[in-house]
């Protein structure tokens, strides 16, 4: 038995934030019909992208009808999609960047970045997450 695999590396130029990448992203995949979907993103914001696209209807709340549909065929057909940190893809690459990844961690900024990713996390489970780069408290479209 033979496989073919079909490699594509598609940039995508509309969106202006993860929401937006991964609404862009879902209509994608109904478009071109995938199976097999890798996002590659930075380790810390690996975890707030796989919650996000688990509640990518309620957070896009009243979407245009191409996310509507695309959402409907991602449901359907139930594509798998691998969340890949590129840290480990640079760090594969050459063990030089090792030390530059294991250093920029112990990092201010990368610890306040912990911070933020936890903090939206932790507002997309309890349905107050709006991407503005702040998380405002408001009342989920579903509560409505």
């Amino acid at each position: 038995m033979k496989f073919a695999i079909q490699r594509q590396i598609i940039l995508e130029a509309k969106s202006t934030n993860t929401l937006t990448e991964l609404q862009e992203m879902v209509k994608l995949i109904a478009r071109q019909k995938w199976h097999h979907i890798g996002i590659i993103t930075f380790e810390l914001h690996a975890e707030r992208t796989g919650k996000m696209l688990n509640h990518l209807e309620e957070l896009s709340g009243r979407a245009d009808q191409a996310l509507k549909e695309s959402l409907v065929y991602v449901e359907r057909e139930k594509p798998s999609v691998v969340i890949v940190n590129a840290e480990d893809i640079v760090v594969d690459v050459s063990s030089h960047y090792k030390h530059l990844v294991e250093y920029a961690r112990t990092t201010s900024s990368y610890q306040k970045r912990v911070e933020s990713e936890r903090k939206g996390i932790e507002a997309i489970e309890k349905r107050t997450y709006r991407p503005t780069g702040e998380t405002w408290k408001i009342q989920s479209e579903r509560e409505k």
